[in-house]
């Protein structure tokens, strides 16, 4: 059976407050007990109930993805995805609502 692969986001950490344009680098962890169980990752957003991808599908050692906060304001959560097409087909979400961040406003009238 064997055990199944973990991510945990490490940047963007709870709290941080990011702006619209600004370039994030996004890091995470994955442990994989059972090693390369899973062969592609993505990562998704979640602002206000919407869920939006940000990434491409990206290679299983990847573990940094350079993002361009989107104009989207609101509270947000990271969900860092794992799977694998080949094989026996698989996918897992691993959604971040402890590390919540704030992709703020931008006020138009300046």
């Amino acid at each position: 059976a064997g055990t199944a692969p973990k991510a945990v986001l490490i940047y963007p950490t709870a709290g941080t407050v990011l702006t619209p344009g600004q370039l994030v680098h996004v890091r995470w962890t994955v442990q994989d007990p059972d090693s390369q169980k899973f062969c592609e990752q993505e990562i998704f957003m979640t602002v206000k109930g919407t869920r939006y991808q940000i990434s491409p599908e990206m290679g299983y050692r990847t573990r940094r993805y350079n993002w361009y906060v989107p104009n989207i304001p609101g509270n947000a959560v990271i969900d860092l995805h794992l799977g694998c097409e080949r094989g026996s087909r698989w996918e897992a979400s691993f959604p971040q609502p402890n590390n919540w961040f704030t992709i703020k406003a931008i006020d138009s009238t300046n």
